[in-house]
């Protein structure tokens, strides 16, 4: 790991997942921290094609390029 000091990082709050939740065992935190990834991974696909609204040829090149 390289260290952060002198370094800016840029942090954008793009939505809410939940409230903070106390979780009587480890497991039942796992499962929610898997719960939580996978609504964040839904999300961000979904913001991702929003911003291609406006220009649907360059989302189709996108997603063309991925299956390569």
């Amino acid at each position: 790991m390289t260290p952060v000091d002198d370094k800016y990082v840029k942090v954008t709050i793009c939505f809410f997942v939940r409230e903070e939740k106390k979780f009587p065992f480890v497991s039942s935190l796992i499962s929610q921290i898997n719960k939580d990834i996978n609504i964040v991974k839904k999300r961000m696909a979904l913001l991702k094609l929003r911003q291609y609204h406006n220009d649907p040829a360059e989302l189709y090149r996108k997603f063309k390029a991925r299956r390569m």
